[in-house]
């Protein structure tokens, strides 16, 4: 039978870095695991892979001709251009999340509907939403609030995060009603838990996702106009 992860799965990589003691988020994937069987199992698989690889022989050969130089340097002075263009060029993707990159603080969303992962656009009452965020290396206490409908609320617990790149935040929560304000913050062990939107928190938008029934209504209304008129005409 096979086992499912009970939280957004830890890549394969990462589990061999934390065998390793080379994981960056050696904390998070501890804490993971003491929860998830299935990426304990793979844990225990590489773990028990204790094969000693042969040395790498390296033949030796005499001295090559270099034909290829001229060509390369003429390739590399003809995609110059394009890669400056490429670097320089804005993106117009819009990126998920909000906050800058280095020592700020920086904030992903993830949404599981139906048991697919995607960056949301919109949420919906059966969504399940995880907050992934970008820190300055180190151990930091982090607060999630929610500013919703003229409401403060902290849909998890604080949490002690080992920072880094895109390091998930444990647990996972809903959201009902308007347009949604997720912002996370870090704080210290004094201010931890409350239910307020610092200055220096990181913010992600969402707005509610128009419901099937009110698209209904605007199909019909429209539905309805354009049948009058015809009648009208006639």
């Amino acid at each position: 039978m096979r086992v499912e992860c009970t939280d957004t799965p830890i890549s394969w990589l990462e589990l061999e870095r934390y065998v390793l003691g080379e994981s960056r988020i050696e904390a998070a994937v501890r804490g993971h695991l003491a929860e998830c069987n299935a990426c304990s199992q793979v844990t225990s698989a590489i773990k028990l892979d204790a094969r000693v690889m042969p040395a790498l022989e390296i033949p030796v050969t005499g001295p090559r001709r270099v034909w290829w130089r001229p060509v390369a340097t003429i390739a590399s002075a003809l995609l110059l251009p394009a890669i400056l263009l490429l670097v320089l060029w804005p993106s117009e993707q819009p990126q998920p999340g909000s906050g800058a990159k280095g020592d700020a603080l920086s904030i992903t969303l993830v949404r599981e509907r139906g048991g697919v992962l995607l960056a949301p656009t919109h949420h919906a009452p059966a969504d399940r939403f995880k907050v992934r965020v970008s820190c300055a290396p180190g151990m930091r206490l982090l607060d999630v609030v929610v500013r919703q409908d003229g409401a403060l609320s902290l849909p998890l617990a604080t949490s002690l995060v080992d920072c880094g790149n895109a390091v998930s935040v444990p647990g996972a929560f809903t959201l009902e009603g308007g347009i949604a304000e997720i912002c996370i913050q870090l704080v210290s062990e004094k201010d931890q838990g409350r239910a307020i939107v610092r200055s220096d928190a990181v913010c992600h938008v969402l707005a509610p996702e128009a419901t099937n029934e009110a698209t209904n209504e605007a199909t019909n209304e429209a539905t309805n106009e354009a049948t009058n008129e015809a009648t009208n005409e006639n």
